[in-house]
């Protein structure tokens, strides 16, 4: 089962325990936490501009929209920020099963 863990960015440390159990139940995750670290030296902004678009190089964007459309399943880690509900939102639209 691939699963997609939707969460604020605050909560990274949070989806790496928890995409660790899963693993650990045969589970594969679409990890975005893997993908979640912005090159040194940006400022607040450019960190958020990098995490939200495909610009210099910013992968995230692409690859959470992706998941979110072709997971087996999205789990809704709350609270989390308006992100992570456009996420849910993406999944729900796909037909992809969420649990929050």
């Amino acid at each position: 089962m691939k699963i997609y863990i939707a969460a604020s960015f605050k909560h990274k440390h949070g989806v790496r325990l928890l995409g660790r159990e899963l693993r650990a139940l045969g589970c594969r995750i679409l990890d975005w936490t893997e993908k979640a670290t912005p090159p040194p030296g940006l400022t607040p902004a450019q960190r958020r501009q990098w995490m939200d678009t495909d610009q210099e190089g910013g992968q995230v964007y692409a690859f959470c929209r992706h998941a979110c459309r072709t997971a087996d399943l999205v789990i809704y880690y709350g609270m989390s920020g308006q992100d992570a509900g456009v996420e849910a939102g993406l999944a729900a639209g796909s037909g992809v099963p969420l649990l929050g």
